[in-house]
Parts: structure tokens; sequence; C-alpha cells
């Protein structure tokens, strides 16, 4: 459970509105009612769209770490970089 010490209903609540928040985020474009496609829902789950090209830099970070090459490893560096500074703009944001 995401939030353990909140009462089901009240987690359930900020599930959907963080959600909703996503959803909002990566398709601002998409008429209201219309079906989400980057985030799937099917009753009581969800899921990422496996049809969705998403990228996950953690999983490129380890990929370009494993190459182990120059250019790969000044890659993982960037991408390491970008993370930090991301996390610091949104603690100070």
């Amino acid at each position: 459970m995401l939030w353990p010490d909140t009462p089901l209903e009240n987690a359930n609540n900020y599930l959907k509105v963080i959600l909703n928040t996503l959803n909002q985020v990566l398709e601002p474009d998409r008429p209201r009612g219309e079906t989400a496609f980057f985030v799937e829902r099917r009753q009581e789950l969800y899921r990422l769209n496996p049809r969705a090209r998403v990228m996950v830099d953690a999983e490129l970070f380890t990929q370009q770490i494993g190459d182990g090459s120059l250019p790969a490893l000044e890659s993982a560096v960037n991408l390491y970089r970008d993370a930090i500074s991301m996390g610091v703009m949104r603690r100070n944001g």
C-alpha cells in the first residue's frame, strides 16, 4: 500500500488525484472523458500501456554503465546529473 497509515478511502482518493494529474501531464490535449493512452486501467489495476514508447532513464543509465565505453559513460553521467538537478529543482521550486 502506498499510504499504509491512511484510511483506505483517503488513500484511494489520493491515488485518483495523482493519476489524474499524471494523465494531464502526459496527455494535456486529451479530450475530457477520452481513455488515457499511457496509463491503462482495468478494474482496480493500473499499468503503463505496453504499446506506449516509454523510456525509463534508470534502465538506460544501467545499460550505459554496463556498456562501459566512454560515450556511454558520459551519457550515463549526464542522465545522473539531469536527475539530480530535477530533484533539486523540485525541493527548492
